[in-house]
């Protein structure tokens, strides 16, 4: 009988000669900590990215609230003071109006006490509490008034502050720092 003949393979299931040999028992063995270690194994690994994503969405969170926090104190730094009208655009008919051709001389003023005021021909005619936030979709700060309708802070660069109404057919206002 030649030995590499192909009858000679035989046709007797694996696991039939596994057992008759002794070794399936040790196989299944093996193959079950195998499993139970590529579980753990898997788990582990879960576990872990899990808990590095939650440490990298919580910094997150920390920097951009800090981030956030400090940029709104800043900008409200540069925002106190008085602050003198130059012109207002907008509305319905997209009208440009300016001191000269109303006659209306017009100052605000933001205070560190969170106080807005505006004062027309030196006259105070609103006083109110403001706050400034971010608001989500937005990257323009928002002033809102206790007693007046929300502005945005378009610009505020150097010694210029551009407001606009936040309001359908709203107004742009320029203002120059004092």
């Amino acid at each position: 009988m030649v030995v590499n003949s192909p009858a000679a393979i035989t046709t007797e299931p694996l696991g039939a000669i596994l057992i008759r040999n002794g070794k399936f028992i040790e196989i299944i063995i093996v193959l079950s900590v195998l499993k139970i270690m590529i579980m753990k194994a898997r788990r582990i690994e879960y576990n872990f990215e899990k808990v590095i994503l939650k440490i990298f969405v919580f910094s997150m969170i920390f920097f951009l609230v800090s981030c956030s926090k400090e940029s709104d104190e800043n900008q409200n730094k540069t925002l106190i003071g008085k602050w003198t009208w130059i012109q207002s655009s907008g509305g319905i008919a997209g009208q440009i109006y300016t001191p000269q051709s109303t006659g209306d001389m017009i100052t605000i003023e933001f205070c560190d006490d969170l106080t807005y005021r505006q004062y027309r021909n030196e006259i105070l005619n609103i006083e109110t509490k403001y706050e400034l936030k971010n608001i989500e979709g937005y990257n323009e700060m928002f002033i809102f008034y206790e007693s007046k309708p929300a502005s945005i802070i378009t610009s505020l660069e150097n010694d210029t502050l551009i407001l606009t109404d936040y309001m359908d057919d709203g107004y742009v206002n320029v203002y120059r720092k004092e």
